[in-house]
């Protein structure tokens, strides 16, 4: 069986060489709530249908809720003008999500988001507000938002508070795919060491990213993971 390992620019993670065994599909931002929408404009619904067509025989692997924790939520808190549960917005992504993946015609796996290694959240600003609209990291002409307003309302969350984010994403997801007979790849422990990320995963700088040069470890556990659920 093949295995097509969808996601978005943390796929790199894993260090997946095109081969008869494995294939990436990245779609730089993708989303769920970006793969549950049927306007989305990354369009990635339409490349699993492709890959459902070409090889219906495949397995797909996502990796995809990064973008939605650590992103999208704070970009609808700031857009909305209101400060959200993370409870709440938790649950409808992973109800969006195993709906998605209940109703495809294949075998489907999933991989747990990575922690946190976004050191302040100015990064999260630019990230929402700069890289996507082209336009400085303090004020977006777009939006008439600046960093410093919203910093100390939507933009104050804790690393701690952040970790706690993502691991609570990861739980609930690994509940919801144990309901409903999806494979679910935990790899929290992998990643983390006394409740923060591993140094040798850490970037050298603020970004989202693990260091994408020391992760061949992930790598390896990813493969065996394949390979068990390509017995079963």
């Amino acid at each position: 069986m093949k295995w097509f390992l969808i996601g978005n620019s943390h796929t790199g993670q894993f260090h997946i060489q095109e081969s008869e065994s494995f294939s990436v599909v990245c779609k730089m931002g993708a989303s769920i709530k970006g793969l549950t929408n049927p306007n989305s404009t990354l369009r990635l619904h339409e490349d699993i249908q492709t890959i459902l067509q070409n090889s219906p025989d495949s397995g797909l692997l996502f990796f995809l809720g990064q973008v939605d924790v650590e992103f999208g939520y704070y970009y609808k808190c700031v857009m909305d003008g209101i400060q959200y549960p993370i409870g709440p917005y938790i649950d409808d992504l992973i109800q969006r999500y195993v709906s998605y993946l209940s109703k495809l015609p294949t075998k489907t796996a999933v991989i747990t988001i990575n922690p946190t290694t976004i050191r302040d959240m100015s990064h999260t600003y630019r990230v929402c507000f700069q890289d996507n609209n082209g336009v400085n990291g303090l004020y977006s002409s777009i939006t008439n938002i600046s960093y410093e307003s919203i910093r100390d309302t939507y933009l104050n969350d804790s690393y701690e508070t952040r970790m706690t984010n993502c691991k609570l994403f990861n739980d609930r997801l690994q509940m919801a795919c144990q309901s409903a007979g999806i494979p679910c790849i935990y790899m929290w422990d992998d990643i983390v060491v006394n409740g923060a990320v591993r140094p040798e995963y850490m970037p050298a700088h603020n970004d989202h990213h693990l260091c994408f040069s020391n992760t061949m470890p992930l790598r390896d556990r990813l493969v065996q993971e394949l390979h068990s659920l390509m017995r079963t």
